[in-house]
């Protein structure tokens, strides 16, 4: 197999129009705001900044970019830890959760539906190719500094 050509015909395929909407739906899912909604939802509660950078894959300047962001719509709070000072807490409001569970429900009924038009078998054979793309991806590219991602 030519590795390659058809690396070269998986990124081409991706800029090609509805596929590059859609790539550009979960690029704003997961570069900005609604992943940072997500993880700390995820985590349950208070959690640090440097937490949620690590969750997220995104750099310290960004996430700080981005709290000032949520914060400022008030979907966060963040506060002093009360048994360190030093340390930062970030909190969910009450609308931050509530608008983190619209998006993630959003989020799951679109991938469904796409899953049921794929069939059982290729949406099996698609997360099981997709993780491990992934895992290898991790791999193989080194952590981005904060000027590497923007």
């Amino acid at each position: 197999m030519d590795y390659r050509k058809a690396a070269h015909s998986f990124i081409s395929g991706a800029t090609l129009g509805s596929i590059t909407e859609f790539s550009e739906h979960f690029a704003k899912f997961g570069r900005g705001e609604n992943l940072v909604l997500g993880v700390i939802a995820k985590l349950h509660g208070c959690v640090q900044p440097g937490r949620i950078a690590q969750e997220s894959g995104l750099g310290s300047a960004r996430i700080a970019a981005v709290l000032g962001a949520l914060e400022r719509k008030g979907l966060i709070i963040r506060s002093h830890d009360g048994q360190d000072r030093r340390h930062i807490l970030v909190t969910l409001t009450d609308e931050g959760r509530k608008l983190a569970g619209r998006r993630y429900e959003k989020m799951l009924d679109t991938t469904a539906r796409i899953f049921e038009r794929m069939g059982e078998g290729d949406t099996q054979d698609f997360i099981r190719t997709h993780r491990r793309f992934i895992e290898i991806l991790g791999q193989t590219i080194p952590k981005q500094t904060d000027e590497e991602n923007i």
